[in-house]
């Protein structure tokens, strides 16, 4: 039974919290009753995972288990769960040590979830009760090859220290609030809201509220241009007059819509809207646009061309100008002035913000733009912050050289030339000719792939770099600088 703390006010403890990916998660406190819940979420899992977590095969949990994770006492043993309607998708727990202020931390992530920060979140969750509980340290074992965990601890921003010993990583994780663990709560949460703002411009279901059946009405010009531009998701039209429009079966609210909701565009009358909005927040909908006609007599200015190619790598000139990764290619040249627009997909998809590309290498006929994630992660710094920072490890290097792969075995990588002296990357011990080939859990096959994964970071973060030298595997732990 929980007390202390959580007795006196459970809901303190429960939130719908943001993913990094813009997805929520329901966070709370676990219950006895949540037994079915746990043994559903383990049958889900992988053998590999399993044994992660409790270092054997373990392919389903006894009764006496699953009361071990669920019944606990909020002071000594605390646990939070991670739900996603209604399956449990994460779970964490701690144990505290007899006669010490620390405890034992193990936390469990669903398989299809893996990658969104949930690990992360409960981690955190489970920091905040156990500073209010007195503990000063979270200890775990971990297995050398479960870098997912390991890469949990380093990027949470609490002091972390780990030592080898008899086949697993003994991890220490510190839980004081200090200044450097509160700004990369707060990246994550910025981070987070970002990626929820991306939600609203890749949808992969729409409903149109107030579509009508007469056409040049704005619901209904709306849906027409939906279905006209092969929007590859699904879509539904809301009109309470009417069972179908422009084809497709209509639904009277959008609370009898039977699948998921991504995007709501709301075409009624002003008076309805409120009404709308709160039905939609109830349905649980991930975005809205409120719709209005356009001006009469405005005429849209577009520009079109294909995608011709993706996670395009710019060169830079002989001048010294930067080389740009992961950009995407149209077979449209751009006039100057229209760079900074919108790039669209055929379906109507935002996929990235126009661009110039380095001075000197520009190509007849072809124009650059920068992925949508990277511009909305830069927009949300400078919106937050007045300026954008940009995570920096202090290397140069290339591609690994195919006939040096082959040698070692490996599928790519990223060759190490130098290392800047004093850097993130020297602290880390990386050194030249090192081949990285991970960031976290993130496989790293060319420089392009480097740079394109630490720029999904914040400087300050704590990243797991994984190389090989000499033919052996190496870890370093690297806490990346800023450069503007």
């Amino acid at each position: 039974m929980l007390r202390s703390a959580f007795a006196a006010d459970p809901q303190r403890w429960s939130a719908d919290v943001l993913l990094n990916d813009g997805g929520t998660v329901h966070v709370r406190p676990v219950r006895p009753e949540d037994g079915p819940l746990v043994a559903a979420f383990h049958a889900r899992q992988s053998p590999e995972s399993i044994y992660y977590r409790y270092f054997t095969a373990r392919p389903q949990l006894s009764e006496r288990e699953l009361e071990h994770l669920t019944v606990v006492d909020g002071r000594d043993r605390l646990a939070f769960v991670a739900l996603l309607g209604d399956d449990l998708v994460g779970i964490a727990r701690y144990d505290r040590w007899p006669g010490r202020n620390e405890a034992e931390v193990a936390f469990f992530v669903d398989d299809a979830h893996h990658r969104r920060g949930i690990g992360i979140l409960l981690l955190e969750y489970l920091a905040a009760a156990g500073r209010e509980q007195g503990f000063e340290r979270f200890t775990a074992q971990v297995l050398p090859t479960n870098r997912k965990m390991i890469s949990v601890f380093q990027e949470v921003g609490f002091e972390v220290t780990s030592r080898f010993e008899d086949g697993v990583i003994e991890v220490s994780l510190g839980l004081a609030a200090t200044e450097a663990a509160r700004e990369r709560i707060d990246a994550r949460a910025r981070r987070s809201e970002a990626r929820s703002v991306q939600r609203l411009l890749a949808p992969t279901s729409v409903v149109v509220v107030g579509a009508g059946r007469n056409p040049g009405t704005f619901g209904h010009e709306v849906l027409r241009q939906i279905l006209a531009h092969d929007f590859q998701g699904v879509v539904h039209p809301v009109n309470r007059d009417a069972t179908h429009v422009a084809g497709l079966p209509a639904y009277a609210s959008v609370l009898d819509v039977p699948e998921e909701i991504g995007l709501a565009i709301i075409a009624v009358p002003a008076d309805e809207v409120a009404e709308v909005v709160d039905q939609c927040g109830r349905r649980r909908v991930q975005a809205l646009i409120i719709g209005s006609a356009p001006t009469p007599g405005a005429d849209p200015a577009l520009t079109s061309g294909i995608i011709s190619a993706l996670r395009r790598t710019i060169l830079a000139d002989p001048s010294g100008t930067p080389t740009r990764h992961d950009m995407i290619q149209t077979d449209a040249p751009l006039d100057p002035s229209a760079t900074g627009g919108a790039l669209l997909d055929a379906r109507g998809t935002v996929v990235g913000i126009t661009t110039d590309p380095p001075d000197g290498v520009a190509v007849e006929g072809l124009s650059y733009a920068t992925p949508i994630d990277t511009a909305l992660a830069v927009a949300d710094q400078i919106i937050t912050t007045g300026s954008a920072h940009h995570p920096w490890l202090g290397i140069e290097g290339s591609d690994i050289e195919a006939r040096t792969a082959d040698d070692l075995q490996l599928a790519g990588g990223a060759m190490v030339a130098t290392v800047t002296e004093a850097s993130p990357a020297a602290a880390a011990g990386l050194a030249p000719n090192d081949v990285i080939i991970s960031v976290g859990d993130v496989t790293v096959t060319s420089m392009a792939d480097l740079v394109v994964e630490l720029r999904d970071h914040f400087p300050g973060e704590i990243v797991l770099i994984t190389y090989v030298r000499d033919g052996r595997l190496g870890i370093g732990i690297a806490t990346l600088g800023e450069v503007g």
